[in-house]
């Protein structure tokens, strides 16, 4: 209807030829008139159905900001979607796609069958249905590029109208219960033959590509404390809304953008996911402290760090220019590390707090991480026997359990 397809309005031309070549008075009859574009209109009562679950489920309304449900909604049914790719270049005068999928879709015996059984409804009735059709096909190739394969979606219902009105004028020619019986054979073999052909197309489970509550579901796994707002990118967010909000899985986690998140962070601990990372000194905080909670999500503060303990010595082996090992020798053979930026060595820096990125891993170490005091992520680096440098260490990240 209307409020699916906007171009069913493509039919209106052809459609006030039939009207008035069959009763041009009908013009002069108001009443009528606005009847039928009620009528016409009726299907639009849906989107009602629409704002109502959307002012319900904001979650549901997809990226972007509104000031209102008012503003989502009008932005809604004026979305621009396809509008970009619609094109009168004359190349590629067709494309991999189309015209193809039509009779791929259809079936070359169904798309031949109907469109011979249109003109089994009558001289008018079957001029109506051809003007429809060839508009359709006019404004799919203008939209070759775009979306035109939602656009012939109505054409399909025509050449299925086509396909009854020629079973019913062959069976009305004869009596034979042979004849009549073919018939209905024919329509089976055509239906089973779009099923098993189509279906595997259109069958949307069990796919592998299917990844997107993946995002959210390494949230979850991470444990979160309960009611934790979580900063991520916008697939993370809309993932973990979705299962958070229609799953119904840890409903108490809040995804939070970075406008919101720097609100918090002043009062409270915001975690952030790996990937959204990048965007918390620009965004959030420059200031912002980082702890790792698991292999995902990382814990962000603004409180003030403690300076390093007086005996840590740098680890010359450092990770890039951001991150560097503070560590101390210990009797038993290993050495008791700490993760910070290069300047966290200085007393009194408020950066001078503990890291626990994802490193790249030696072949040569082992690493058992142990929880320590306070905010800091402390590890026991252990060189493995036979490693081939006296360097040869590797780190992996610890889990630190809570918000704290």
């Amino acid at each position: 209807g209307l409020a699916h397809q906007i171009t069913v309005l493509a039919i209106l031309p052809p459609l006030v030829w039939f009207v008035l070549s069959q009763d041009k008075g009908v013009l002069r009859r108001g009443r009528l008139i606005l009847a039928l574009v009620a009528l016409a209109l009726l299907p639009l009562l849906s989107y009602a159905f629409v704002y109502i679950r959307g002012a319900q489920h904001p979650e549901w309304r997809g990226a972007g900001e509104w000031s209102g449900n008012l503003a989502w909604f009008l932005s809604f049914v004026s979305t621009g979607q396809g509008r970009g790719e619609l094109t009168w270049s004359l190349r590629p005068f067709f494309t991999a796609e189309f015209p193809a999928l039509i009779w791929r879709e259809m079936g070359w015996p169904a798309l031949v069958a109907g469109l011979g059984g249109i003109a089994a409804l009558g001289r008018r009735r079957a001029t109506l249905i051809y003007a429809t059709i060839i508009i359709y096909l006019v404004f799919s190739w203008v939209d070759r590029l775009g979306n035109w394969y939602q656009v012939i979606m109505p054409v399909y219902a025509l050449l299925a109208l086509g396909l009854a009105a020629g079973a019913a004028w062959l069976t009305a020619r004869t009596s034979r219960r042979g004849v009549y019986a073919a018939v209905l054979v024919l329509l089976a073999v055509l239906a089973l033959d779009r099923g098993i052909t189509s279906y595997p197309r259109a069958d949307s489970s069990n796919r592998a590509d299917d990844t997107a509550l993946a995002p959210a579901l390494a949230i979850v796994a991470d444990n979160p404390p309960p009611g934790a707002p979580i900063l991520g990118t916008l697939p993370e967010t809309l993932s973990l809304n979705y299962l958070t909000r229609i799953w119904g899985i840890r409903p108490d986690l809040a995804a939070v953008t970075s406008r919101e998140a720097a609100a918090l962070l002043p009062h409270e601990r915001v975690a952030v996911t790996q990937s959204a990372l990048p965007i918390v000194p620009a965004e959030v905080s420059p200031d912002a402290r980082y702890s790792a909670i698991g292999r995902t999500l990382a814990v962000i503060s603004v409180a003030p760090a403690t300076a390093p303990a007086a005996d840590l010595a740098p680890w010359t082996h450092d990770f890039g220019q951001e991150l560097r090992l503070l560590a101390r020798a210990q009797n038993t053979g290993t050495r008791l590390v700490r993760l910070g930026p290069p300047h966290a060595g200085r007393a009194g820096d408020r950066a001078a707090g503990s890291y626990a990125p994802r490193l790249g891993r030696s072949p040569h170490d082992s690493l058992a991480p142990r929880r320590g005091r306070g905010r800091r992520l402390r590890f026991h680096l252990a060189r493995r026997r036979n490693a081939g440098r006296p360097h040869d260490y590797r780190l992996s990240g610890g889990r630190q359990r809570g918000l704290r």
